[in-house]
């Protein structure tokens, strides 16, 4: 981890916890590095920088100027170039750039906000850290909760913790003299779709900037693993790195991670596909549930995320790959989000006057949906085309708190229209579906950085990569949504590379029916875990009745699953930190 603070005034060194080491400090300006996190610290002329960056390079041991070469080529382009500067900087990164000549302190993080990093604006001047511990907060913020709620386990705009906040990606903060300003220096609007490409072109484009991709992010010597669900995502990394190994073109894998679970669809198959395609190490992490117990005590991780009940089976996926000399994971997450499956190019189409191709389209979401025509269409596709009003009305209608969220809370903190914004696009005619991408991206910042915490692990997203995402934003609709087989683009690149019986599959594991059940084997648990419960404090929770929605859940009724999960989820974690855990857990 990492730490910046300036202030507009020289002050006395604060204390410092948990292995935090001050590197650098001259009275306005201090800044250091933690063992939580690989992270660096530079200097050039007047610049002093500390930060993450990933991909890295080493470069020799100079005083300041050692850790990290690509740090210090982000410093160099930042004093030259300015923030046109940050456009072009390599992989992901987030940090704190200090210029001691015109006493301003600059905070960036990378376009798809992959690496976390917070602030927090006092008087005496303004902290940064990609580690919400070193805050110190201590007060909850209503609004984190209510996001975490309606959003279904992330927050885009807050964190936990009142008064610190996540800087936006894509983003780069500026603080001088107590003042602070944000200015975008990435978005998705800079990338405009066109229809000028063939799919040939595609097919090449998209696998040269996938193997850059992945090349930049499996490390020598096997010490990268990958997560195989048996997905097209998952399944898609490890079959494009292990097929550049086979030829010499990167680094082999040191093998796989599978997570099995008797409950859900049967993923076994396409997973055996993969491994036995290219001779892959598979490791099996069988039947674990949301809190099930490992016999050590529950991690205490710098912010809550909506699958952190599934500690112990992180840790074990930890523990495996630290065993096998790894050091990193390479996950899928990428094309849902640029890849999505939305019927909302349908809507743009329409108000351009395509009816036959319109009408066709609509056909095949009514069919994707299982639903009628026309209330599918109403809702999905016409719907969008009025008042982002309208949207929300008839999203509202559907839209029931359940009876354990207090009634106060949700009313103060608009808890119900919330819940039906976060399913509304506001675009401009034309614009829903890149919109809906947008908001999409934005969504994944705020997910990415918790997936999967493991102790010692770096966690790597190559479908991420600045550069293939840029690239896919720019394709037309055929390439990147179809409701009968999603993320056409992808399947087209990956024949001959995945095996046949991956690249045709159309259907996802489903976890809920696992996690339904571990409601039920649980419910000691999360009694003495709502006995005290701290979102009950705060005024959010009204603990018998979530008791009693759980055991609906738990019995397969319908309930409100889809909000209790995360709900729960955030109050073990608050649990976890903020009270005795022997105690509850």
């Amino acid at each position: 981890m990492f730490f910046a603070e300036a202030t507009t005034s020289a002050t006395s060194p604060a204390e410092r916890s948990g292995g935090v080491a001050e590197l650098y400090s001259d009275g306005l300006f201090r800044a250091g590095v933690g063992p939580a996190r690989p992270a660096a610290m530079c200097s050039h002329n007047s610049f002093v920088a500390v930060g993450s960056v990933y991909p890295r390079a080493e470069v020799p041991k100079a005083g300041l100027d050692h850790l990290d070469g690509n740090l210090r080529e982000m410093i160099q382009r930042l004093a030259t170039r300015g923030l046109d500067g940050l456009v072009d900087s390599p992989g992901e990164f987030a940090v704190a750039v200090w210029n001691s000549a015109s006493q301003e302190l600059i905070a960036a993080r990378d376009p798809l906000g992959v690496r976390p990093l917070f602030y927090a604006i006092s008087a005496r001047g303004i902290m940064l850290s990609d580690d919400l511990d070193y805050f110190r907060a201590t007060k909850i913020d209503p609004d984190f909760v209510c996001d975490f709620i309606a959003l279904r386990g992330i927050s885009k705009e807050k964190s936990i913790w009142d008064g610190v906040a996540p800087v936006p990606p894509g983003t780069a903060l500026r603080w001088h003299a107590g003042g602070v300003s944000f200015q975008r220096y990435w978005s998705t609007v800079q990338f405009p779709r066109t229809d000028n490409i063939t799919a040939g072109d595609a097919i090449s484009d998209f696998t040269s900037l996938l193997e850059a991709s992945l090349r930049a992010r499996v490390s020598p010597r096997r010490a990268t693993w990958a997560h195989l669900s048996g997905g097209l995502d998952s399944s898609a990394v490890v079959s494009f790195a292990s097929r550049m190994a086979a030829v010499g073109a990167g680094s082999a894998l040191g093998g796989t991670v599978t997570f099995v679970d008797g409950l859900t669809d049967d993923q076994s198959g396409f997973v055996r596909d993969v491994s036995t395609m290219y001779g892959l190490r598979n490791e099996q992490v069988i039947e674990f549930w949301p809190w099930r117990s490992d016999s050590e005590p529950p991690p205490k991780t710098d912010q809550p995320y909506r699958d952190y009940p599934f500690y112990a089976r992180d840790r074990l996926v930890g523990q495996i790959v630290r065993e096998s000399g790894g050091d990193s994971i390479l996950s899928g997450i990428g094309p849902d989000y640029y890849f999505p499956t939305t019927p909302l190019h349908i809507a743009d189409s329409l108000r351009t006057g395509h009816w036959a191709g319109t009408m066709r389209a609509m056909l095949a979401w009514s069919v994707a949906r299982r639903a009628k025509l026309w209330s599918a269409a109403a809702r999905d596709i016409i719907a969008p085309l009025g008042p982002h009003w309208l949207s929300a009305r008839l999203h509202s209608v559907h839209t029931r708190l359940p009876r354990w969220i207090r009634p106060q809370f949700a009313a103060r903190h608009e808890l119900r229209r919330r819940c039906a914004m976060s399913q509304v696009v506001v675009a401009e005619p034309g614009g829903l579906y890149d919109q809906a991408v947008r908001e999409s991206l934005t969504r994944a910042a705020s997910s990415v950085p918790t997936w999967c915490q493991t102790e010692g692990i770096d966690i790597r997203h190559p479908l991420l990569d600045r550069r293939l995402v840029e690239f896919c934003l720019t394709l037309p609709y055929r390439m990147r949504t179809d409701f009968e087989a999603p993320k056409p683009l992808l399947r087209l690149a990956s024949k001959h590379i995945l095996p046949d019986s991956v690249r045709a599959r159309v259907t996802k594991a489903v976890a809920e029916p696992r996690m339904r059940w571990a409601l039920g084997r649980e419910r000691p648990l999360l009694s003495r875990l709502l006995s005290s419960a701290i979102l009950a404090d705060i005024g959010c929770i009204e603990p018998r009745a979530l008791l009693d929605d759980i055991d609906e859940c738990a019995r397969g009724r319908e309930g409100s699953f889809g909000v209790l999960y995360p709900t729960l989820s955030l109050e073990t974690w608050l649990a976890v930190k903020m009270a005795p855990v022997g105690r509850l857990l």
